[in-house]
């Protein structure tokens, strides 16, 4: 079946382009794209359209010249040395313990993510997911209690480890992240044909959050569906990824299939997330995937899920009928939580 996909186009005008698959090209490889230019200019090039490109047809893409690869190395260490630790150590921070999900989440406590209305699946289809077999710790944006939009979950306070280095390095990270994000709004913000800081009154004190997320080795018995996270979108405007050594990512693509995304160095996997596919009016996909470890070794990786404030309302931002009803930032994410935590 054949359809028309209209989108913003390089400044501004309507375009179109000839589809497959309900209005997607296929795809078999996710493209890797460098911005180092823009970010020292902050002026638009062809890595511009090269995004637009991929967030239409794919949802994903892996970017290069983002972030601070010395303090991602030291974070990552920190996070090995957290993860190995006797299981009774961690526990003394899990998230029952603290007030939001804040800490640390063993094996089998999350899963079944639910389906958002950008979802390309029904809620039948997710029903059987098992739940993950992984080790995540988490934390987030923190907010004074009195912030009227205050919940502990999207900004309670951060719990940390015995050991300050962890805290030290993997809170540089998570910071380091953050402007790395901030440029990357900047950069959708023109590929949305809006001004290039369209975002920036509207991520005053966003809902951000960061897993760290580690795959255990695979026991025997354990099938290959019980691995890793589950199929999901994810619920924010993207994630920033750092993937670690280890292949595990998958992408699901239109025709149902599944497609790795290798590990590529020095390069962050971006993902969008339900939040902006509703802001494009689904022109930039937030596209299924998993993560699973398939050799027998361990596997890390680094999600950082950029988000905006609260009160930013989730609007159809182009000129072309909307797709799905306007909410609030803050309550779709919240529900898309519950959902995933409930046990």
């Amino acid at each position: 079946k054949l359809q028309f996909l209209y989108f913003i186009g390089y400044k501004g005008k309507m375009q179109s382009i000839f589809m497959k698959a309900g209005g997607r090209r296929l795809f078999s490889s996710i493209p890797v794209i460098d911005v180092t230019e823009f970010v020292k200019t902050r002026q638009h090039g062809p890595y511009i359209e090269e995004v637009r490109e991929a967030c239409r047809d794919i949802g994903f893409f892996q970017v290069k010249g983002l972030g601070d690869l010395q303090i991602r190395k030291e974070a990552f260490a920190a996070l090995k040395d957290f993860f190995e630790e006797p299981l009774e150590e961690k526990m003394k921070i899990h998230i029952e313990k603290n007030k939001g999900v804040r800490g640390f989440i063993n094996i089998y406590e999350q899963g079944n993510y639910g389906v958002d209305a950008t979802d390309s699946r029904s809620e039948a289809e997710v029903e059987t997911e098992q739940r993950d077999f992984k080790q995540v710790f988490t934390m987030g944006t923190e907010a004074d209690p009195t912030y009227k939009h205050y919940t502990d979950d999207l900004f309670g306070p951060n719990v940390w480890p015995a050991n300050p280095d962890f805290n030290t390095k993997v809170n540089a990270y998570y910071n380091n992240t953050w402007e790395a994000a901030r440029i990357m709004f900047s950069l959708f913000a023109l590929v949305l044909g809006k001004p290039l800081d369209y975002f920036e009154q509207r991520i005053t004190l966003p809902m951000n959050s960061m897993n760290c997320i580690y795959y255990p080795t695979k026991p025997e018995g354990i099938t290959e569906r019980r691995t890793g996270i589950g199929a999901h979108t994810d619920y924010e405007c993207f994630t920033l990824l750092a993937q670690g050594d280890v292949q595990g990512l998958e992408v699901l693509n239109p025709e149902g299939v599944w497609h790795p995304v290798p590990p590529v160095p020095d390069t962050f996997v971006v993902n969008i997330g339900d939040m902006l596919s509703r802001w494009s009016n689904n022109t930039m996909r937030s596209t299924v995937h998993r993560a699973s470890s398939p050799s027998n070794e361990p596997r890390q990786s680094i999600a950082f899920f950029a988000t905006c404030n609260y009160d930013v309302l989730l609007e159809n931002l182009t000129p072309l009928p909307s797709m799905y009803p306007s909410i609030l930032a803050g309550d779709h994410l919240t529900k898309r939580i519950e959902e995933a935590n409930a046990n």
